[in-house]
Formats: C-alpha cells, structure tokens, sequence
C-alpha cells in the first residue's frame, strides 16, 4: 500500500471514530434535554399544583420582599381586602388598609422577622364592607437556599364567625344559668348511674332548704322530701309511671303533684315536670303552695265581689249564642229590680229598654251575634218595678266559645250629676261671656287711652325741641361746656321720647287695626323688608343665610312690620361683632308653620325670656343698645291676630334666635272663610 492509499485508510478510521462520538454526544444531549424537559412537566404540575392549592384555598395567603412589598396574594386575600392582585403587588400595606391597622400589621411583620420563626396570633382588619373583623395569622420568615431571610410569606383566616359563635355559645350558657338562677321553678340535675346530683338552682334551695351536700343523689332527696315511706312508694310509683308514658308518647313527662317536706320540716304542694338530656335527667318543680291557698282565698274574693258590684252598681252578663240564654250576677238582677236567679234571656234583657233604646241595643245584639261585633253604649231602662235608669252597657263577642259577655252598670245618678253641671256650666258659660265682653271694652278704652296720650305728648314735645334748637342757635357761644352738654341730652332725650311716642302710637294702630287676608309669598316679603334696611346695614359684614318660605294666609302689612322688628333687632344686637351672621329659616309642623330669625349676637339670659314680649321690656341698657322696648310686643300682637305663637331661645354673648309660628296654608284658607 503506497503512502497516499495509506493516509486515506486512517483518515476514513478517524472519521469514523469521530463519527461515533458525536453520535454519543448527541445521544447524551437527547438524553438529558428530555430529562429536563420531564423535569420542568413535574415542575410545572408542581407550580399547577400549589396554584390551585393557593388560589383555592379560603386562607388568605401572601408573600412580602424583605420592605414589607406584596409579590404573592391569593384570591382569598383579594375577597378579604377588596383589592385585585395586580393593583397590590409592589404595594405594601398602607395601600390596602387604614392607618392604625396597617401600622399595627407592620410591626407584627417586623416583629416576625426579628424573632426568625413562624408565629400565630389575631389581628384585627376592616373589610371592604367596613366591618372590623378578627383574623388568625400565621407568619414565618421565606429563607433562601443559605438560610437567609429574603421575605415574609403570612396565612391569614377570618374567625370573626367562630369568635361570634363562640361568644354566642357563652353568652347562651350564661342566660341558661341565669335564667335557672333566676327560676322560680326548683332545678334538680342528676347524672349516671347513681343518679348523683350535679345542679341545684338557688329557687330549689329557696323552696326546701335542701343543698347538693344535703341530698347528694336522688334516693336521698326522695327520703328526705317524703318521709313517709307509703306515699313516697305512691310518688314514685306514680312518677315512673309518667316517664314511661312519656317515653312511649315521646313527650314530656307529665307534671306531677305531691306534698313535699322541707328540710325545716314545713311542707310545700309543688308540681314536678321532668326531662331526658343525655345521660341527664333534669326535674323541675313549681310551688302551688300559695295558688292552692289562693283558690282557698276565692270563695272569700267571690263574696268581695259581689260587695264591690253592690256598691259599684255593677254586674256581669253573658248569653249563648246559640241558645240565647243569658246569664246575670247578682247586681245585675238587682238594677233590673228582678227577682234574684230567675231564668233570663237576651229578649226579656233587650224588654227592658226604653222604646228609644230599644233599636240601639238591638242593633247592637245582632251584630255582636252575627259578626262578633263589640259595643259600648249607654241607654235608659224600665225596671220591673217601672222605675227608669240610666245603664252603661259594655258587651263583647266570644264567637270561638259562642257566647257575648260583658258588664252592666247603673249610672242614673252620675247622668243626673253630669245634667247639673252641663246646667252650672251654660250659667259659666254666660258669664265669661260677660266678663270677655268687658274685657274688650276695657281693652278698646286703654287703646284710646295709649293712641290719645301719644298725640298728647307730641305737643310739649315739639316745644321743648323747638326751644333747644332755638337755645343752641342763638346762645350756644355764650354758654358754657356744662349748658351745652345739657341741651345735647335734653335734645337726644326728646329724640328719644319722640321715637318712643311713634312706637306707642304704633302699638295702638296695630291693636285697632283691621285684618286684611290674603295669600302671602314669605320670600318677597323678606326681600322686601331688607330691601328698605340697606341704610341700616351700610357698611356693615354680615352673612345672610335665608331659606326658602313657604306662602301663608294673613295680613301682609302687619307682617312685614314682624319682619322689621325682629330683623332689625338681629342687624342691632350683632353690631359689636366683627362678622355677624344673620339666619332666617321655617319648619313645617302637622298644623302651623315656625318661623325663625337667628343671629350670632349678644343675646340674652333665658331666665328673663318671659320678659321679652312685654311693652317697654328691654334686657340691654339703651347705652349698649337704643330702643324703646315696644317692637317685641308689637310681634307678640300681630302673630296673636294671625292665630300664632312667639317665643325666643338664647344664650348670653353667643346669640339669640325668635320663632313665631303661622297657621300653615290650609288652616289659614279656613280662618280666612271664617273671617269672611
């Protein structure tokens, strides 16, 4: 084989060779590639898997990086908090909760992973329907592959409901033992097979003195409680004899009777009903010692009875539908004057009335039979002696039982009573319509007084304004410091008396005054009102607050002076405040209307409130506020011609607020048609 033959041998061998190790390597690779691809399905199925366990799950679960930053929150924690899970991740908790709350979950985060170890404890967090609820929380540090913590991952689950049932558990043992505490019915539990006793309440010891040492099991308590062997065989055999009906019935045992000794050697009658809890058997007793004496007590309150309707005039009745036999105690028989326990029904009953009557009580009778109809009336009988009376008689309709009972009473001498007085009160009534006649005379002569007397004043009035001016005209210069301040008071002292004097004569007018109705809008007339006070209130800043009013019936002059007095009563008494604030407003009553001014002024101490709507009552000196104490009482008169009321609420420096009320629209269009 020459050199070139030789090359081309081994060059094919070392293709060869190369050839299987890179079949190898590719197999190698094959391998380990589907290897890895099984891994990353078992992975996968793995990740599926606890998705579904975390999605799942009603547990709220979470992971937080090492700044308290969510990566992890599950579906159960977005139902919880109300948030999506695209929204809280990269958020920490102040993102999802109040403040306080979230303050408090940071440092049980905190607290977590500086102690390194998984911990469980409640934590209080608002829903998103705001109700504040308990949640156990499990927490734990997440650690990398060295075991250094790199986050915290939290398990949380709302107790509220178990914490509520558990509450609720005891809170309902509580009310048991209190209940049974509280019992008048004697407890006595007793539990397996020796029956030992393992409750006695405290009306069972009340009751037989007995205790638990006492009467440890329910053999001793039968001894002890009925001494004599032969009725204590005839109380058991009688008990026994219960519960077996009750267990064949599947019933309650029914209730025994017996005369039972106490530990004091008294004895009581008392009622034993029983029942099966488990293991249990629970027996409970109530005392008929003192119904027993009570039924003794009847025959003596039957007696009292009868004493009562003899001296009341009153009985008792009742009568058979069906049969329309009737029934009479014995008072009843008396007021007929009928002979006593002779038989009666409801036609010889209904004989009795008086012609005028007798359709009344009739009437009555059939619908009380055919509908069960009850009925109250008060009619005249004739005795059977021919004696008429007056009788009130009340019946009502038992239809289940098929009968109409009541009580009939005689009350001729109250009718007789009640015809004196309704006589004594025609003469009062004529007399106070006397004595209002001479009132309002008196009342029209005090008008005129006050009208004439105001006119009178004006006069010497003038003169003394007139001489001051003249006084200051022509002398001022020669008269000293002291004269000039004499006149200037006696000037404003005119002024004063003057403005007094046209407040009067005010006051009388609207005394005199006819009314003149109509229908009024409330709003313009306000608007009115301040639209004529832009003098008084120039320069002034106040606030206004004006509600809108309603429309009312009355007289639109009259009240737009009401308006006036109590407005510029609130512009007035707010004067020393820097920012006055100033509300009108209304409130709708079943039958008026209330209107109201309020201001943030110096108001007034309510033990004088009384004082208020009197003529010339003022609660400030005319140093700190002018007037003449005569608007208020002009709002009292004009709203008592409306049909209304007036009254004031305050507080000294803090404010005052007037009310006045108007009959609502409807009432008024009634006074209206009355008037006319």
């Amino acid at each position: 084989m020459n050199y070139n033959e030789k090359n081309k041998d081994e060059l094919i061998n070392e293709l060869q060779q190369l050839q299987q190790k890179y079949t190898s390597v590719i197999a190698s690779y094959e391998a380990e590639i589907a290897e890895r691809r099984r891994v990353g399905e078992d992975l996968e199925k793995s990740r599926l898997l606890l998705q579904s366990i975390i999605e799942g799950t009603t547990d709220a679960i979470y992971v937080k990086d090492l700044n308290g930053m969510y990566l992890l929150f599950n579906h159960a924690a977005e139902l919880f908090t109300g948030k999506k899970t695209g929204e809280v991740l990269g958020k920490d908790d102040t993102f999802l909760f109040p403040a306080e709350e979230a303050a408090a979950i940071i440092n049980g985060d905190q607290q977590v992973m500086r102690d390194g170890k998984v911990a469980t404890y409640e934590e209080f967090i608002t829903t998103p329907d705001a109700k504040l609820s308990t949640f156990l929380s499990t927490k734990g540090p997440v650690l990398d592959t060295k075991g250094n913590p790199v986050g915290l991952f939290g398990i949380a689950r709302d107790i509220s409901d178990r914490n509520q049932a558990e509450e609720k558990l005891r809170t309902s043992e509580a009310k048991f033992r209190a209940v049974a505490e509280l019992s008048p019915m004697a407890i006595y539990a007793s539990s397996g097979s020796d029956q030992k006793a393992t409750y006695v309440n405290e009306a069972f010891y009340k009751t037989f003195g007995f205790s638990t040492e006492d009467v440890p099991t329910v053999g001793d308590w039968w001894i002890k409680a009925f001494p004599d062997e032969k009725y204590r065989q005839q109380v058991i055999d009688q008990w026994i004899h219960n519960i077996e009906q009750a267990g064949k019935n599947n019933s309650d045992v029914e209730a025994l009777e017996c005369v039972c000794t106490c530990k004091d050697g008294s004895v009581k009658i008392i009622a034993w009903v029983g029942k099966t809890f488990g293991d249990e058997f629970w027996a409970f007793g109530y005392d008929l010692t003192e119904r027993k004496q009570a039924e003794e007590e009847l025959i003596k309150s039957k007696i009292l009875l009868s004493d009562t309707e003899r001296i009341g005039k009153v009985g008792g009745w009742e009568f058979n539908i069906d049969t329309l036999d009737m029934t009479w105690t014995d008072e009843v028989y008396s007021i007929h004057e009928v002979e006593l326990n002779s038989d009666q029904n409801v036609e010889k009953g209904i004989n009795f009335y008086t012609p005028e009557s007798r359709p009344v009580i009739e009437k009555a009778v059939q619908r009380a039979i055919e509908v069960g109809e009850p009925f109250d009336v008060e009619l005249e009988i004739i005795t059977a002696k021919g004696n008429r009376r007056n009788v009130h008689a009340i019946g009502k309709a038992d239809l289940d039982n098929r009968r109409v009972y009541g009580f009939f009473q005689d009350i001729t001498e109250r009718k007789q009573a009640e015809e004196e007085i309704r006589k004594l009160n025609e003469t009062l009534e004529h007399k106070v319509t006397k004595r209002t006649a001479q009132l309002e005379e008196s009342n029209k002569e005090l008008e005129a007084f006050t009208y004439s007397v105001s006119h009178d004043l004006r006069a010497p009035l003038r003169h003394i304004s007139g001489y001051v001016d003249l006084l200051n005209e022509r002398f001022k210069d020669s008269l000293p410091v002291k004269g000039v301040h004499y006149l200037d008071t006696i000037a404003d002292s005119s002024r004063q008396m003057g403005r007094l004097i046209d407040d009067l004569l005010q006051f009388s007018r609207t005394g005199r005054q006819e009314m003149h109705w109509g229908d009024i809008d409330m709003n313009i007339l306000v608007k009115d009102v301040l639209g004529k006070m832009k003098q008084e209130i120039s320069g002034r800043t106040i606030k206004w607050v004006i509600a809108p009013l309603p429309h009312v019936n009355g007289d639109y002059n009259l009240l737009q002076l009401v308006w006036i007095n109590l407005l510029n009563n609130a512009v007035k008494f707010t004067g020393l405040k820097e920012k006055a604030r100033i509300e009108i407003g209304f409130k709708a009553e079943i039958n008026e209307y209330v209107f109201f001014v309020r201001d943030n002024g110096a108001g007034f101490d309510m033990k004088y409130a009384d004082k208020l709507f009197g003529v010339f009552q003022r609660l400030h000196s005319s140093e700190e506020f002018e007037g003449t104490g005569i608007g208020l009482a002009n709002v009292h008169r004009i709203i008592l011609k409306h049909g209304g009321r007036t009254w004031a609420e305050a507080e000294l420096d803090k404010g005052a607020a007037f009310y006045f009320s108007l009959p609502n629209l409807e009432v008024g269009r009634q006074t209206l048609t009355s008037k006319e």
